[in-house]
């Protein structure tokens, strides 16, 4: 027997003996007795029997994530004035991880490597509104395939056709669905605009059940009697639920808070969650918010859960950009310190705070359901974010694409394991989320696909180690390259060369201070930028030869710094 069947077959072991011993709990001394026979001799069955695949009992995978959620927006990371009661007990019970971070940016290149376990540059999503290829297996095709019911809720942001509710950004060249389409290019990744794409409401890659953001909410909407408001605001649904203005005033939802997008899709995944607790055949489900993305309007009286006075501006929160990428502060809709005054950003900060707090009460339905279902003990609950928002941080608002900031690739992580991870364990061990899948599906006695860039953090939730990675990388809309070891932060700043970035992440932790060229950090720089290239070289990038010759041109602005 190999020994990923016998893996396998002692998770089935587990989850049956768990269910067991579940069932017999208060029945005294003698039904125990009885059960540690019986469960002998299911082990010795289990083992020594033919496989029986088919029956093998694994456990339930849910998967939340929300969109633009730095972790300064968890209370469980630090923040003692933010509510997320539910977040906070789901990291009580499992693993919360300090150092994780995206590997690719934005939306859809994140999302697609987290659920394919491969970099941008490998699953081809490196920009949004690209079609995330059908052939890539991601979580979804793997747990069907493993005999897994499966449900997606929320924001997917792969199937092209993102933009429906902004008809003004649909090339001219096309009429209806559209998506990009990658055009074969020795010099660079290049697209063109092509008819097609389900966008937000159709089942794909391998998840049956379905609820999206645009034609099932709206559906729903005209449904409870909000059809007017329909006609009257066309670009309702997915992240446009009705906002009473722009961010720089004050603003909320127009819908109450139990008809607001976020309550829709919970309420979707958690009916799809008590209609399970009777069956015995495992289910992977993914909740995906389209919140606190911007625009940031929570619905009421959640805008005004906190006060101004709460509100503390981030310590990195005036900086004049010197001596950084000019393309920073030409970024005008996200750098807008110029404008904005203190009190603007304090009201972005606390509508900001309060959506994240009305996501988490939507979290908590969700989580309630597995307890009362009694399924609490038999799913794996993964919580994270696609990436971060400034939240005023540098100055800015929202997410800047020629950046690689903190505030934008670290986010919140949390880890629960049912049997293996120790309640209100930390890890400060550096993990990116192209380790997701593999970890997941480990944990689940799934095999793994092959051609997985991504690693198991399961060695890190077991406490058999406290390192996973000497460094990760990420992809910034294949614009920027970004590196982070223990210590450091370089940003290669290749397309369209650009003042490349260095941050002492141990005594400059707001990243203020561009080091790369400072005289005595510039061979640090250097050496940062050749392992920007050899991970490009040894992840099989198609363009490494292209970015080796950009990076070695001289930026803009360049000027060597003595200090």
């Amino acid at each position: 027997m190999s020994e990923d069947e016998m893996h396998g077959r002692v998770v089935s072991l587990y989850w049956r003996l768990k269910l067991i011993f579940r069932i017999g709990c208060g029945r005294g001394r003698e039904f125990f007795n009885a059960v540690a026979v019986v469960g002998l001799v299911l082990a010795v069955t289990i083992i020594c029997s033919a496989p029986a695949q088919a029956a093998r009992q694994k456990p339930n995978i849910l998967y939340i994530m929300t969109d633009q959620q730095p972790i300064s927006c968890v209370a469980a990371y630090g923040n003692r004035i933010i509510k997320t009661p539910h977040l906070d007990k789901l990291a009580e019970a499992g693993c919360t991880f300090h150092s994780s971070y995206i590997a690719a940016f934005p939306c859809s290149p994140s999302r697609a490597t987290q659920l394919s376990g491969r970099y941008a540059h490998n699953h081809g999503v490196v920009e949004n509104d690209v079609l995330f290829d059908q052939k890539i297996p991601c979580l979804g095709d793997v747990c069907k395939a493993a005999g897994y019911d499966t449900g997606y809720f929320g924001k997917w942001h792969l199937g092209g056709y993102m933009y429906r509710c902004r008809e003004a950004s649909r090339p001219k060249n096309v009429d209806g669905k559209w998506f990009w389409q990658r055009v074969q290019n020795t010099e660079n990744y290049e697209f063109e605009a092509v008819p097609g794409g389900l966008g937000e409401d159709g089942s794909q890659h391998g998840f049956e059940t379905w609820i999206g953001g645009w034609k099932h909410y709206r559906a729903y909407l005209q449904k409870v009697g909000f059809g007017e408001t329909i006609e009257k605001r066309p670009r309702t649904g997915c992240h446009i639920d009705a906002p009473s203005g722009p961010d720089r005033k004050h603003i909320y939802s127009l819908f109450p808070e139990e008809h607001h997008v976020a309550s829709f899709l919970a309420q979707n995944a958690e009916q799809f969650i008590r209609e399970r607790g009777e069956k015995s055949r495992p289910w992977c489900a993914v909740l995906s918010f389209y919140g606190p993305h911007h625009p940031v309007a929570p619905p009421r009286p959640w805008d005004m859960m906190y006060t101004l006075d709460q509100i503390t501006l981030p310590a990195n929160h005036y900086d004049t950009l010197k001596g950084k990428p000019v393309s920073q502060r030409n970024e005008s809709s996200c750098y807008v310190l110029p404008r904005w005054n203190e009190g603007q950003f304090k009201d972005y900060i606390r509508r900001y705070w309060g959506y994240c707090s009305y996501i988490d009460k939507q979290i908590g339905r969700v989580l309630t359901a597995l307890r009362e279902t009694d399924q609490w003990n038999d799913t794996i609950i993964l919580f994270t974010s696609d990436h971060g928002d400034m939240v005023g941080a540098h100055g800015m608002i929202f997410k800047l694409g020629y950046c690689g900031y903190e505030e934008l690739y670290r986010v919140p992580t949390i880890l629960y394991v049912p049997g293996m991870t120790k309640p209100g364990s930390r890890s400060d061990a550096l993990v990116s989320n192209v380790d997701f899948l593999p970890t997941l599906l480990e944990a689940s006695g799934i095999p793994v696909p092959d051609g997985i860039d991504g690693k198991s953090m399961l060695p890190l939730v077991r406490g058999q180690t406290t390192h996973h990675r000497e460094i990760i990388f990420a992809d910034c809309f294949n614009r920027a390259l970004i590196c982070r070891d223990k210590r450091y932060k370089f940003v290669l700043n290749w397309n369209k060369r650009d003042l490349d970035e260095l941050y002492d992440l141990e005594a400059d932790p707001g990243e203020l201070k561009n080091l790369a060229y400072v005289s005595r950090h510039t061979e640090l720089a250097a050496g940062m930028r050749r392992q920007v290239l050899d991970w490009l070289r040894e992840t099989k990038h198609p363009y490494v030869t292209i970015i080796s010759r950009e990076a070695a041109k001289q930026p803009h602005e360049y000027k060597e710094n003595s200090e």
